[in-house]
């Protein structure tokens, strides 16, 4: 890719405003890697834009409510629950920090929006955050 000196964001704002001007599905969307349909000539390279281009407004609107979910989650089990960091409570903490991480870093890659490594370690580590708030309900 040749760096582009005008541009902080390696134009992917304007991939991210094709998707959406160039989208004539914007329901239902275009299915698998429905970017590339598309003809953007790039990758998406967020996961809620991927999932309109993929899955329509109706994915859009799922993987916004899973990521406000979990985002919710680590929150409240970090900062109103006050767990400490124990030996005990290290995967709990692990997870929360792996769920953070990539629920972030899926404003600049697709990562958790495909079936992907990334997609297997966030339903673990959501596992174990559901679980934690499972026991402790109480």
């Amino acid at each position: 890719r040749e760096i582009d000196p005008t541009t902080f964001f390696s134009n992917r704002l304007d991939y991210w405003k094709d998707v959406f001007s160039l989208s004539e599905r914007p329901v239902a969307g275009y299915g698998v890697l429905g970017d590339r349909f598309l003809l953007i000539g790039q990758n998406s390279h967020n996961t809620l834009v991927y999932s309109y281009a993929s899955g329509g407004i109706v994915s859009l609107i799922l993987i916004m409510v899973i990521m406000i979910r979990y985002s919710y989650l680590c929150i409240l089990i970090v900062f109103f629950k006050k767990i400490k960091l124990t030996r005990q409570n290290l995967f709990l903490f692990s997870s929360i920090f792996t769920t953070a991480f990539l629920i972030f870093r899926g404003l600049a890659e697709v990562g958790i929006g495909v079936f992907s490594i990334d997609f297997l370690v966030f339903l673990t580590c959501i596992s174990i955050c559901e679980k934690f708030i499972k026991e402790n309900r109480n």
